[in-house]
């Protein structure tokens, strides 16, 4: 079985050796493969050694149940949905070929914690840092700039176009972040972004990492950056709504703790924890989560709540609300 660690997801180009037909088809005993393996990953590396017995005992139901040919994404739709009814988790997927050949043939990255950097990592390629940012920036009327982050790519090349943007804002700007259907990326970028909001070091968030038997925590710091720490005090908010997830969250989720940035919009997705992409037989594809993401201050995270907006608002609404916000700050 093929493990992609989530380190590696962003920016990933893995080329599947076979092309499989649009139409594949599964019998009982490949059915039961592909169960099989997802017990296996699940019991090996769920990030809760025992809290994965619920998902075992209903994969088992459905290989006993393995009967006539079914298309494969339609099965890989039936597990998924199978293994949410149990216990949601919004980094606990099951994928067949044809989703699953995007996930591991494309430049992909699902809102897990990167172990190189302890950062975390949805569907999105990366910026490769030439031409065209990845992100958009406009200075509004008021002495407002907003950047709308559409992802958190995983490259240093992306982390830097962003910093050098936040280092021509003036320091008697507001911003706003619009992370309005954001659905994660990788939690480095957050991390390298902290370095223009906080002027001290503090702890940012941490992973615990199951690491087979054992447990590895890693906890990411704010190290303020010399190039926009001027920042670090101006009035903020920041953009969500029910589809910022993963990544996306834990920026307001961090923010909203440190009382740092005001948070406008609806309730977010709650994805909060790490994830691994493993290739099962007949080309389907796993993510099994493998950490769990929180504040390393209060010990808390956003998985199954998401993240409660301090000022409530139709999304449509939100930029109008957040500049009336930023506005009654400054008074």
């Amino acid at each position: 079985m093929l493990t992609i660690p989530a380190a590696i997801l962003t920016g990933l180009a893995l080329a599947l050796p076979v092309e499989p037909p649009a139409d594949v088809r599964l019998d009982a005993r490949e059915q039961r493969a592909v169960l099989e393996a997802i017990v296996d990953a699940l019991d090996a590396r769920y990030f809760q050694p025992g809290a994965e017995e619920p998902y075992l005992a209903r994969l088992e139901e459905l290989a006993r149940a393995a009967g006539p040919e079914v298309e494969a994404d339609a099965f890989a739709l039936t597990v998924h949905r199978a293994l949410q009814a149990v216990q949601r988790d919004g980094h606990l997927g099951v994928y067949g070929p044809e989703r699953a050949r995007r996930l591991l043939g494309s430049e992909h990255h699902t809102g897990e914690p990167d172990h190189a950097a302890d950062g975390i990592e949805s569907d999105h390629g990366d910026a490769d840092g030439q031409g065209a940012a990845w992100f958009e920036h406009h200075s509004l009327p008021g002495a407002v700039d907003l950047f709308t982050l559409p992802e958190f790519p995983g490259n240093a090349d992306a982390a830097e176009q962003l910093i050098a943007a936040l280092a021509t804002v003036p320091a008697d700007s507001a911003l706003i972040f619009d992370l309005r259907g954001n659905m994660g990326g990788e939690a480095a970028l957050f991390r390298h972004l902290s370095g223009c909001l906080f002027d001290s070091r503090q702890p940012l968030f941490a992973v615990r990492w199951r690491e087979g038997e054992t447990f590895r925590l890693a906890v990411s710091e704010t190290v303020p950056d010399a190039r926009c720490v001027h920042l670090a005090d101006t009035p903020m908010a920041v953009l969500v709504d029910g589809r910022t997830g993963s990544v996306g969250e834990l920026m307001p989720f961090i923010l909203q703790a440190r009382s740092r940035a005001v948070i406008v919009g609806t309730p977010t997705y709650g994805a909060s924890h790490a994830a691994e992409l493993e290739a099962l037989p007949h080309g389907f594809a796993l993510m099994v989560p493998v950490g769990a993401t929180h504040d390393p201050l209060t010990g808390a995270d956003w998985e199954g709540s998401g993240v409660s907006p301090d000022i409530l608002t139709d999304p449509d609404a939100a930029v109008t609300t957040a500049l009336n916000v930023l506005s009654a700050m400054r008074l």
